[in-house]
């Protein structure tokens, strides 16, 4: 664990602790902790992914199981040799190792990684990464999509990615919403009301849906992007789906 953890925060600056990757890489989820893929030359590690793992209900009903691409880095002097592209080909053996249906990565459309999903042949389902800027928060009108894939979980599992962070969330409950969201203002899950947005000093959330968008967020657009067997192209996720 030590060298991963290193570069994950050589790569991404203040990524984490010892706390953070027991969570993203050795929770049992849908029935599996995370797969680490690493990249050694002469010993040293210089890029690695990890999948970890989510059932996902289909719109018609069907549950599959999806690997999803965590915390991939390429250490900076190994970069250009075409690491990543390779850690989406061994991401793709071991999804088919675990019989899942699909591989997904979150990405914002600026970063490098995004054009290599798409070079490989990805679905890019766009996302929406969103920012309270200056000014009055109008929260949106929305009803959730009856056919959009979205993950399941159990109830143990719900708990462990929502709200027993390595960074304590708050779980609310009204008679209007069910909402779980960090010290930090992070929405990681709305359910009911979006006035919670408002309500709650919501300063970041993050959707696939651009119907819930609020008024007053800068948004950084970004893609789901799937690859495998089976290829929904759309989907309800919030913040707390992701890693």
């Amino acid at each position: 664990m030590n060298d991963y953890l290193a570069a994950l925060n050589e790569c991404f600056p203040g990524w984490g602790d010892e706390a953070m990757f027991s969570w993203c890489f050795e929770r049992i989820m849908a029935g599996h902790s995370a797969d680490l893929l690493e990249v050694r030359d002469d010993g040293q590690l210089i890029a690695g992914s990890a999948i970890s793992y989510r059932n996902v209900l289909l719109p018609g009903g069907e549950i599959v199981k999806a690997g999803i691409m965590t915390g991939s880095f390429t250490v900076p002097a190994a970069r250009g040799r075409g690491l990543f592209s390779r850690m989406i080909d061994d991401s793709l053996a071991a999804i088919r190792r675990r019989e899942s249906a699909m591989l997904l990565a979150f990405v914002t459309s600026t970063n490098g990684s995004c054009r290599r999903l798409a070079a490989a042949g990805a679905t890019m389902v766009p996302s929406f990464y969103c920012r309270r800027a200056h000014g009055p928060v109008t929260p949106p009108v929305w009803t959730n999509a009856e056919d959009a894939a979205r993950f399941v979980y159990t109830d143990d599992e719900w708990s462990s990615q929502f709200v027993d962070r390595p960074h304590p969330a708050s779980l609310s409950v009204t008679d209007d919403f069910k909402a779980v969201v960090d010290g930090a203002g992070r929405m990681h899950f709305l359910q009911g009301d979006p006035r919670a947005i408002r309500e709650l000093d919501v300063q970041f959330l993050f959707t696939t849906d651009a119907g819930k968008v609020p008024g007053g967020f800068e948004v950084v657009p970004g893609y789901l992007a799937v690859l495998g067997d089976i290829r929904p192209a759309k989907w309800e996720l919030q913040n707390g789906d992701r890693m």
